[in-house]
């Protein structure tokens, strides 16, 4: 994972961008192994693709993951873009997609995390079920909001 990070690290430091089509770029990159059109590409289309991942996570390190699995998903899957100009929608779609995935595996565990523990009642809340005492942390078969069992 390191090896990827300073790849793109590398391509994006060269700051000149030829002026090139989408589709001559994928070309160059897929057809004749060009990293100088893959760096181009990163710099036209990867302050959109970050943004939108930004967007949806509104985190920074989970964005900068999508981010990275963004442009790998172009690279493992790229040549099957049929029309080069339509790259940048392909990126969003695709940026947008893995966010929102990353983003449902986040939260099971923060639902569960926040299921673990109970919140502390304001007032002393009585179990009506089967165990018929006040309700405290200790009593795990109480639910406080309801002042049922589980």
């Amino acid at each position: 994972m390191q090896n990827v990070i300073q790849l793109f690290r590398r391509l994006t430091q060269t700051s000149a961008v030829e002026p090139s089509t989408d589709a001559e770029l994928l070309d160059r990159f897929f057809r004749r192994g060009e990293e100088s059109a893959f760096a181009a590409i990163i710099q036209r289309h990867g302050a959109m693709v970050y943004g939108v991942c930004l967007r949806v996570l509104n985190h920074r390190q989970n964005a900068e993951d999508a981010f990275q699995a963004t442009f790998l998903s172009l690279v493992r899957k790229g040549q099957a873009i049929r029309r080069g100009d339509a790259l940048s929608v392909w990126l969003y779609r695709v940026a947008f997609r893995l966010a929102l995935t990353q983003r449902g595996r986040a939260a099971p565990t923060r639902s569960r995390r926040c299921r673990t523990t109970p919140p502390t009642p304001t007032r002393r809340t009585w179990c009506t079920a089967s165990c018929a005492r006040p309700w405290t942390r200790k009593c795990s078969g109480c639910r406080p909001s309801t002042g049922r069992c589980w």
